[in-house]
């Protein structure tokens, strides 16, 4: 259906950043017609919220014509974006066959169509005192935020299906593998930053996981692979995973250390990952070794305390900060209690501590700003942190994302938030200048994300992404 292959970047007009690394063959041709199909259904959606606007009627049958009506339009704005995913080379077949991946997809496209539908035609404030005029303003919205909570869970198991296994990944990239350590209860773990309901709600929805954070960030070192839970019926999304026999485990733990350009462990309270840093300790490099205590100290104090009489008792600082009172949140906020920290050694195998805490930004710096605003924020600045005193840093950002810039350009465009991201303050400077000429900037900022989805990866970091 939407497959596309993967290549070595010299090839198909495509080219890698490192030699030896594979990434996706990007279509433009799949990309502008996702585009098309995307806008198509936009702008049908649009003639239903003025079409419910302007009618005389309102009754619930009314309504649920409007509703089946925008599903419609959502399912090809859903389809448009399946395709736009190909276009970007992120489309796979999956274990089970692209059929039933894209029914996965498809299926929870419908599930959220009902709640874009509901929230543009609320969005309209005629109609809005419509709805709370007939008694329609708080059970469709509890309903539709199940059915979005559904909709991406389901849509995250489509990606498990999508994901590919570490023998695949080792054989798309020849570079060393990062190896990631971890005990398998702490699969699915996310880092909270304060409590919001925005971020609870997507720890409830079972958002993006610390795993997941670290993969992307460490991908472009090269492959990023972890040991697999045995019996798991789809594998976690963040590293590839290697599936071995419980007997033979730990000979293959060792195996990945001594073959790793970097090794990561989650620090745990499980024997096995105790086991584990000693190995890494006693047959590798420290300066090749990463400790990462994230989330629970209770979980995390027993191994730390073991641990400090090897390396120091300097690594105790990276333990997580109890949760203030509710009257200190109140006085002082909780920005910046230390969630847990990234143990990482010098040369002379000395420990350091780089806290997973969000930074004091700038509200202005708009690129800096958003990772006070994001779940993993915290976490990516201490990966920033790590990889630049050990030397790894690649050219460009690994925290600059396509997808945030291609989003910042399409619902802040006018106020050139995808330029102060990307770290082109000039370029939104004059944005925001020119933002009195309202149509210019938000024109010219539409023109922008067409840009950055038309590009490759390769092209958009090149072009348009400044290192820090």
């Amino acid at each position: 259906m939407f497959n596309t292959a993967l290549t070595h970047g010299s090839e198909a007009g495509v080219s890698a950043p490192h030699a030896g690394s594979l990434r996706p063959v990007e279509n433009r041709r799949l990309k502008i017609i996702g585009l098309l199909l995307g806008g198509a259904g936009g702008a049908a959606l649009a003639f239903i919220v003025n079409e419910a606007a302007a009618a005389a009627a309102f009754t619930l049958q009314q309504l649920a014509i409007w509703l089946a009506l925008g599903a419609i339009a959502a399912n090809v704005i859903a389809v448009g974006g399946m395709v736009l995913r190909a276009g970007f080379g992120q489309a796979r077949a999956g274990r089970y066959g692209e059929i039933r991946v894209r029914a996965l997809q498809l299926t929870a496209a419908n599930l959220a169509a009902p709640a874009l539908v509901w929230a543009i035609l609320i969005g309209d404030e005629a109609l809005e005192k419509r709805l709370v005029a007939a008694g329609w303003e708080t059970w469709p919205e509890l309903v539709l935020i199940g059915s979005c909570l559904a909709a991406w869970r389901l849509w995250r198991r489509s990606r498990q299906h999508e994901a590919i296994s570490a023998d695949e990944a080792l054989a798309r990239d020849a570079r060393p593998p990062i190896v990631y350590l971890r005990s398998f209860r702490d699969d699915g773990g996310i880092v909270m930053e304060g409590g919001t309901p925005f971020q609870w709600m997507m720890w409830v929805g079972r958002a993006g996981s610390d795993e997941e954070t670290i993969a992307r960030i460490l991908a472009r070192l090269g492959p990023v692979i972890a040991v697999g839970k045995p019996g798991e019926p789809l594998p976690e999304l963040g590293a590839a995973r290697l599936y071995v026999a419980h007997d033979q485990w730990q000979e293959r733990v060792l195996e990945l250390i001594q073959q790793a350009q970097l090794v990561v462990i989650r620090i745990g309270s499980s024997q096995g990952v105790l086991w584990e840093i000693e190995q890494a300790l006693a047959h590798m490099p420290r300066q090749r070794l990463v400790l990462a205590v994230l989330g629970d100290a209770a979980n995390a104090r027993t191994t730390i305390e073991h641990l400090a009489r090897m390396i120091g008792k300097s690594i105790e600082d990276a333990l997580p900060e109890a949760r203030l009172r509710t009257w200190q949140t109140l006085l002082q906020g909780q920005s910046r209690r230390r969630l847990g920290g990234l143990i990482w050694f010098t040369p002379n195998g000395t420990a350091k501590i780089a806290p997973v805490q969000r930074p004091v930004r700038s509200f202005w710096n708009i690129r800096q700003f958003t990772d006070r605003v994001r779940v993993h924020g915290a976490l990516e600045h201490a990966w920033d942190e790590v990889l630049t005193n050990l030397g790894l840093r690649v050219p460009g950002d690994a925290t600059r994302s396509r997808l945030y810039a291609i989003g910042l350009a399409v619902f802040l465009g006018a106020f050139g938030a995808q330029w102060f991201y990307l770290g082109n303050r000039r370029r939104g400077w004059i944005y925001l200048a020119t933002l009195p000429l309202m149509l210019l900037p938000m024109f010219v900022s539409f023109a922008d994300a067409v840009r950055f989805i038309l590009v490759d990866a390769h092209e958009f970091e090149a072009r348009w992404v400044k290192a820090r």
